[in-house]
Order: C-alpha cells, then sequence, then structure tokens
C-alpha cells in the first residue's frame, strides 16, 4: 500500500505503537523518543546514524538512557524502516518533526513510503534484514554521542528564511552550530542577592582567600540548580534582560556547588570571543547590534525564568521549538 504525507505518519506511529518494534531510522528528532514507550512486548530496538549529522544528541541521550543495549548505531544507515507486529513500513521519513510530525503538527517534510501487513513476505524479508544488521552494530555509548554531538546539524523549518539576519547572534548560531558547540547562552532577568554574595566571599575568606578574581555581583550568577552548574559551560554569552537590554560573553572562572544550589563566578570577556569565533570563520557582531537584532527572541527563549543553554546545539534545539510553536 503507498502511503504519503499525513497518511503516512499516522502509519508510521500506528506501527511504533505495537509489539516488538524494530526500526532501523536514520535519523532521530527532537522528542522522538515518545515514539517509543508505548510499545510492548520485547524491548523496543533501534539502528539509527550517529554520524551524517541529522540525529540530535540530546534524543540521543534520552533513548540510550531506557533503551540501553537495544539502541545501535551504524556509519552507512540511511534508510528508514519500521517493523513491529502491526505490519511494515519503509520510505523517506526519519523520526523527527520534519519527517512524520512528532509534536502533533503536519509533518514539514513531504514524504512517502509503503506500507505491508504483518507476516506477509515483505515484512518477513525486512525484519530477516533487520535482525542482522542489528546484530553487527554497536551499542551506542558515550563515545557514540559524543560523535553525534560533534556532526550534529539541526534542521531549519522548511519555508523560513535562512540567510544571516545582520548583527544577529542567534542567526549565526542556527547557520553555524558547530562554531557554537563549546559555547553557552545564558538569560537572566533578576539581580543577584546580596547576602549569598556575602555569605560565598566569607566561606571563601575562612578557607584561605580568593585564588584569582573574586566574587562581585555583577559577574557572577547564583541560585542555579546544582545540575545547571555542574555542566555550566566554560565560555559563555548572557543575555541580560532586565532594564536596559544587553549581551556579555564570559570566561566561567570558578564554580561552586552547595546542598541545593550553585554558584558561578564568570569574567567579561567580549575580545577574547570574538578571537576564539573568528579562529572558527565567525563573525561576531557587535554587543549592541546583538542586543538590538536578538532581544524579541532572546525574551522568548528566556520564557519567564533564567534559563541556561549549554551549546549551540541546545540553542537552535529550542529556536527551533519555539518557530515550530509559532507556524
Amino acid at each position: 500500500m503507498f502511503l504519503a504525507e499525513a497518511e503516512l505518519s499516522k502509519k508510521v506511529k500506528e506501527v511504533m505503537g505495537g509489539n516488538d518494534v524494530a526500526c532501523a531510522v536514520a535519523f532521530w528528532g527532537r522528542g522522538a523518543e515518545e515514539l517509543l514507550p508505548s510499545a510492548q512486548g520485547q524491548a523496543p530496538r533501534v539502528i539509527c546514524n550517529v554520524t551524517l549529522g541529522g540525529t540530535n544528541p540530546s534524543t540521543l541521550q534520552k533513548l540510550s538512557s531506557i533503551h540501553g543495549d537495544q539502541l545501535r548505531h551504524h556509519v552507512n544507515l540511511h534508510a528508514k524502516v519500521y517493523i513491529s507486529d502491526k505490519g511494515l513500513v519503509v520510505g523517506s521519513a526519519n523520526a523527527s518533526d520534519n519527517g512524520i510530525g512528532l509534536t502533533g503538527a503536519k509533518a514539514a517534510l513531504v514524504e512517502a513510503g509503503s506500507f505491508y501487513e504483518a507476516n506477509t513476505g515483505p515484512w518477513r524479508d525486512a525484519l530477516d534484514w533487520f535482525n542482522l544488521a542489528f546484530a553487527s552494530s554497536p551499542v551506542v555509548d558515550e563515545k557514540a554521542i559524543a560523535i553525534a554531538s560533534r556532526t550534529w546539524m539541526p534542521p531549519r523549518t522548511p519555508g523560513r528564511g535562512q540567510a544571516a539576519v545582520p548583527g544577529s547572534l542567534f542567526s549565526l548560531v542556527c547557520a553555524q552550530p558547530n562554531a557554537f558547540s563549546d559555547i553557552g547562552f545564558v538569560f537572566v532577568d533578576e539581580v543577584n542577592d546580596r547576602e549569598v554574595l556575602e555569605d560565598l566571599i566569607a566561606k571563601e575568606a575562612q578557607e584561605g582567600g580568593q585564588n584569582g578574581p573574586g566574587w562581585a555581583l555583577h559577574s557572577s550568577f547564583l541560585n542555579w540548580g546544582k545540575d545547571e552548574v555542574a555542566s555550566w559551560p566554560a565560555h559563555f554569552f548572557e543575555f541580560w534582560l532586565k532594564g536596559t537590554p544587553r549581551v556579555y560573553a564570559y570566561e566561567t572562572i570558578k564554580t561552586v556547588l552547595d546542598d541545593d544550589e550553585g554558584h558561578v563566578l564568570g569574567a567579561k570577556r567580549w575580545d577574547a570571543m570574538v578571537k576564539r569565533l573568528s579562529s572558527r570563520d565567525v563573525r561576531l557582531p557587535s554587543q549592541s547590534s546583538v542586543a538590538n537584532a536578538d532581544l524579541k527572541l532572546a525574551k522568548l527563549l528566556h520564557g519567564g525564568e533564567s534559563r541556561v543553554f549549554r551549546n549551540g546545539f541546545e540553542l537552535v534545539d529550542a529556536i527551533n521549538h519555539l518557530e515550530k510553536q509559532s507556524s
């Protein structure tokens, strides 16, 4: 049976909700892990591709934590094959918003494929092929996830302008996320608590005094979650959204973890960030240009609470999510 667009998406989701799911699908986008929890019977078996830039590393991490050694990867995989006791779908659609419409919206791309009933000749042939491929494919481990992080090229919503917006940092990140793979983005609109800062200074003095720059009101990031601080980026941009919006570039000097929270001391380093990005063939606009060009989107990314994105990939994910919501 030939299927296209919405009919194909519906059939893929139906098959993925069956028993004994087995799928060799090259690329997995944001939210694709939600396709699998409803699967019954034998644990779902998945083969993906981590080298060609189409698999979201955040999704891969979630899939790995849920499915363990049932998640495999193949360096040359480009197939899109979905199998369960509810049938077989073979087509062009990846497990992504663009491919099948994961967030409930219509898939962004025009996809087509074929459906075969379970226990038919094509279904058995596909399952035999999958079993051989699965047995010969390595488990997705931390090394594989690191490869996916390096190669990840976040999709842009089709039909949206992709040319660089003059003065926009976000436009640069979306165009070249790999150049920002170790650079974070922090969105803040709350003034630091002076008492917390004074406690940090006093504690540091008790422990033998400061080593390097000391805690300061306007270069500290206080009362963040422990997990956020534990993975805080070594270099990052701050979008200050209270009063007159401003943007700064920082180098992380030190972090402190308390029982429930964490704190970060940074040092402003705009010129150093310019040089860092220049070495990657990225020309950073001026601070005032970025503040003006990206203010509206920065407020949407902030969403009413302080947030940190650890790298350009996470930021582009969030931007794509906002675009999807507004389309």
